[in-house]
């Protein structure tokens, strides 16, 4: 089976309301023209989009960060970039959102997210139904959202009771399928004081799950620099960073014969 991951392209649009000047929005509009502008490409989406196609994977996995502010107009520039993957029916094709992708509390704006959510899981599921366990031929997916808005100078997310409880269930589920994790912050945290404003917080039974191998993989975004903490059987976390900023997405080949996981890094420049 072979997996197309990408995440983290953060299209921009401009505000859609004056709205956005008195709230998060407006963080987001200064990071843009200060640090996003120079560093995300959405010219790298499209070619990103045109290369899955043109590999035909059996499975595409957005990992989340689609929008730079979370605002409708964003989400309509997205899905219009995304569309091709949307119509292609040759492969599955599922989205996780990001912490910029529900960024503010905003109505037309969680809205706008609910409308996409479901137009990229084509109709499959709504935002409300997650978790979501699902067994696709030689693999056993969990998807989650574990993003809500939280204050202007921070950027992290903190897993409910009712994620961790679920993720839990379905790891400890018996199953000779492989188990794969998917969502948008890394479990794995190297330097948690250091990342104490970014992180996920109360990960820590789901990450001991990973560690235990009870689940197999951990597929996420947030961290914009491709990084994997894997074992020689390809198991541990794929951290795919940023498609618009590092040109690249990742194709994972699992073989049920070795049960093997590999990893490719695809670039798009």
């Amino acid at each position: 089976m072979r997996i197309a991951l990408f995440s983290d392209s953060h299209t921009f649009s401009p505000p859609s309301s004056w709205n956005a000047c008195f709230d998060k929005r407006a963080i987001g509009l200064v990071n843009y023209f200060y640090i996003r502008k120079h560093k995300h490409n959405p010219k790298y989406l499209e070619k990103v989009v045109q290369k899955i196609l043109d590999i035909s994977p059996d499975m595409v996995i957005c990992t989340g960060d689609l929008t730079t502010s979370g605002d409708s107009p964003e989400f309509d520039l997205s899905c219009s970039i995304l569309s091709p993957l949307v119509e292609n029916q040759s492969f599955e094709l599922f989205y996780v959102l990001g912490n910029h992708d529900y960024y503010v509390k905003d109505k037309v704006c969680y809205e706008a997210l609910r409308k996409a959510f479901c137009y990229l899981n084509r109709g499959r599921f709504n935002l409300e139904d997650l978790p979501q366990s699902l067994e696709i031929k030689d693999l056993d997916f969990c998807f989650v959202n574990v993003c809500k808005p939280v204050n202007l100078f921070v950027s992290y997310a903190r897993m409910s009771r009712k994620n961790r409880d679920f993720i839990i269930n379905w790891a400890e589920k018996k199953t000779q399928k492989p188990k794969i994790l998917v969502e948008h912050y890394p479990l794995i945290e190297e330097h948690p004081v250091l990342r104490c404003r970014h992180k996920l917080w109360g990960e820590k039974q789901v990450l001991q799950k990973l560690q235990s191998g009870e689940i197999d993989l951990s597929l996420c975004g947030h961290v914009h620099c491709p990084t994997q903490k894997l074992d020689e059987r390809g198991r541990g976390e794929v951290i795919i960073g940023s498609a618009t900023a590092n040109k690249c997405f990742a194709l994972i080949e699992y073989d049920e014969n070795s049960d093997v996981f590999k990893y490719n890094k695809i670039s798009v420049e």
